[in-house]
């Protein structure tokens, strides 16, 4: 466990991040380096070898359902190495308008390291089930924004390594280039690392990560923006539990276009 700490005693130290498991003074917290965060990230990311989570999402989309929410049920299991499955699948609800949202049926993705796998359930009796396999490096729902929250906590550096681009092969993978761009941010009434992430993918992308390094490089805060104009933004708040540390307890994200926001989601944590 790595925490901020005021060193009174000894005012070299001044504000620090000291690992309490060992008692070493990482740095100064107005001189983290880089590599300090990424180690934080890759030390959370091995420790954890799988973790399964389940949590209810209620999904917006202001066009079609005039800001009326439809609850989604959703597991995501990480497992040891590069295996990853999600489910979704919709909460019915007669309150709630037919459109696209609650139309959809169960959803299941899943990646074994070398190929991607995705099933959609046939919704009615004009329906069929659908079902898609094609091999890739990456699980490509890594770019969906109702798993990222789970994943950037323990699978940080499979997000903030790389961005993501399509084509008509699909998902391209970029390797981006990380940086700090500020050492002494507020959010949510905690002090972060704000680490900026840019590629040579299409469109200009940046990502910003608002990171809790005295929580063990929890990432409290995402940012998104495409030529210079915000696209995305994620925000994770978290619990402490005896058996995983911190996890995500809540998230919720909400997509821009020019002219207002367009869907969003909220999420609450059920079960592990």
């Amino acid at each position: 466990m790595v925490e901020r700490t005021v060193n009174d005693d000894n005012p070299e130290l001044g504000n620090c991040l000291i690992d309490l498991d060992t008692g070493k003074v990482l740095s100064p917290a107005n001189d983290l380096k880089l590599e300090d965060v990424v180690q934080i990230w890759s030390d959370h990311q091995t420790a954890t070898k799988t973790v399964r989570f389940h949590w209810v999402e209620t999904r917006f989309h202001w066009v079609e359902t005039r800001k009326t929410g439809v609850k989604h049920d959703c597991v995501l299991w990480l497992g040891d190495g590069p295996h990853v499955r999600s489910e979704s699948i919709p909460i019915r609800d007669s309150t709630v308008r037919n459109d696209s949202l609650t139309r959809a049926g169960l959803a299941v993705s899943a990646f074994n390291g070398k190929r991607n796998s995705y099933y959609t359930a046939a919704t009615g009796p004009n329906d069929h089930h659908r079902g898609i396999l094609f091999d890739a490096k990456v699980y490509d729902e890594l770019v969906n924004y109702n798993l990222r929250a789970v994943i950037l906590c323990y699978r940080p550096m499979l997000v903030v390594r790389s961005q993501w681009s399509a084509n008509k092969d699909g998902i391209v993978e970029h390797d981006a280039t990380l940086r700090i761009v500020e050492h002494d941010a507020m959010f949510s009434g905690r002090r972060c690392v704000v680490v900026e992430s840019t590629s040579d993918a299409p469109g200009n992308i940046t990502d910003r990560y608002w990171v809790d390094v005295s929580r063990g490089g929890l990432i409290l805060k995402h940012v998104q923006a495409s030529r210079e104009r915000v696209a995305a933004r994620l925000t994770i708040e978290y619990n402490i539990t005896p058996d995983l540390g911190w996890v995500p307890a809540s998230w919720n994200a909400r997509f821009e276009r020019q002219t207002a926001t367009q869907a969003g989601f909220r999420s609450q944590l059920e079960s592990m």
